[in-house]
């Protein structure tokens, strides 16, 4: 608590010359922005991205951020790009196409005997979770009808992948969230949020 704010700011700086290293300056942090930007857009892990950023900054020889500075840029750059996603799904995705996305989560009855879905009645994002490997001729019918239904939502969906640009990590980190989520979680998010999700989901599923 004796060490002066200037003397200490002082030694840092001759400390810094001497190995050959310049300050995390704002020239450095639109650097670290940019390569940051780069690694989300890849979906690479917050973990991940914050240990590349320290190993990117010894290689760049820049002062190595404090841990706080470099969470709130990774943090920031995540919900940029989540805002950004969610914008282009609003632009892109046709009346239509929502309808589609909404039918997952709706119930409906396993036959035509049936005029409402009852309380156990699945959902058919449910459904599409889980695909049988089972061999039995029943289940490889069901496991066909959800393929074409699956295909069919991919067709109308390739727009706007197209326009998300995720790569495959993203699809899979996407669609994990997905398989992972109840019903009811994923009414809680954003119809913007939601149809994120989804279109990852069914390319994923498809694939």
């Amino acid at each position: 608590d004796r060490y002066a704010k200037a003397t200490r700011s002082r030694h840092q700086q001759i400390i810094l010359e001497f190995y050959g290293f310049r300050k995390f300056d704002d020239m450095a942090v639109i650097f670290m922005q940019q390569e940051i930007e780069m690694m989300v857009r890849t979906q690479l892990k917050p973990k991940l991205i914050f240990l590349r950023c320290i190993d990117l900054a010894i290689l760049k020889r820049i002062q190595v951020p404090n841990y706080h500075h470099l969470t709130d840029l990774i943090l920031s750059a995540f919900n940029q790009r989540k805002r950004n996603l969610f914008v282009l799904i609003e632009q892109i995705l046709t009346a239509e196409t929502r309808d589609l996305l909404e039918e997952l989560f709706v119930q409906t009855p396993v036959d035509d005997t049936m005029a409402e879905p009852s309380k156990t009645t699945r959902y058919k994002l449910t459904l599409l979770k889980n695909l049988s490997q089972s061999t039995r001729p029943t289940k490889v019918k069901e496991r066909v009808d959800d393929l074409a239904y699956l295909a069919e939502l991919y067709a109308q969906l390739t727009p706007v992948l197209l326009a998300m640009n995720l790569n495959h990590e993203g699809i899979r980190y996407y669609a994990g969230s997905v398989i992972k989520s109840r019903i009811f979680q994923l009414h809680q998010r954003s119809d913007e949020d939601r149809y994120v999700h989804i279109t990852a989901f069914v390319a994923h599923q498809y694939y």
